[in-house]
């Protein structure tokens, strides 16, 4: 279940700022202006079009620049499916997106005046599908496999060929390349 639960616009000309804990999840996007999130110990500039998301639980801190305020638009949110989510983003790893204007028009649909809360809910959808499209969680989970694994499986299954794969290994070797060696060479 994913609810949205407030919705939001704020002009930070005035300075506004925020330090503290939220017990939601809130999702920003900045129309115009720049800022500074600190959150996990370290500090993220951010700048129009870009998204940030304040975690549920997490010490916060978000200020606009004296320069250039920002004016951003938010949707706070919780749910047995928010954690999921936001980890299938790139957003609870690095918690401020690239330049992404394709997502600004699904925060004004989702933040619609007089539309009910659950249809806004199907637009923080969107927002989330258009994310993990556009600026997916990158953490390497496939297994890594020692020589003494793989000896056990070639006897196991008393494999007596095993082809190396180099098509596979040159689209990956650049990103790894000390795994493209280890199965080149070892």
């Amino acid at each position: 279940r994913l609810t949205l639960l407030e919705r939001g616009h704020q002009d930070c000309s005035d300075m506004h700022s925020f330090s503290g804990v939220r017990n939601i999840y809130v999702l920003h996007y900045i129309e115009r202006g720049k800022g500074t999130l600190k959150a996990g110990g370290r500090a993220y500039p951010m700048q129009q079009g870009q998204l940030f998301l304040v975690k549920k639980g997490e010490l916060t801190e978000y200020r606009p620049s004296k320069e250039e305020p920002y004016i951003y638009k938010w949707v706070g949110f919780d749910g047995s499916m928010a954690q999921e989510l936001s980890s299938s983003t790139g957003l609870l790893r690095y918690p401020v997106s690239p330049v992404m204007p394709q997502i600004e028009v699904l925060f004004d649909i989702a933040r619609q005046e007089g539309q009910p809360f659950t249809n806004c809910s199907s637009h923080l959808l969107q927002i989330f599908a258009t994310l993990i499209e556009a600026y997916p969680n990158k953490e390497d989970t496939s297994p890594q496999w020692d020589a003494a694994q793989i000896a056990q499986i070639v006897d196991k299954y008393e494999i007596d060929t095993i082809y190396n794969l180099a098509a596979l290994l040159s689209a990956v070797a650049e990103q790894k390349p000390r795994l493209a060696w280890d199965i080149q060479i070892n």
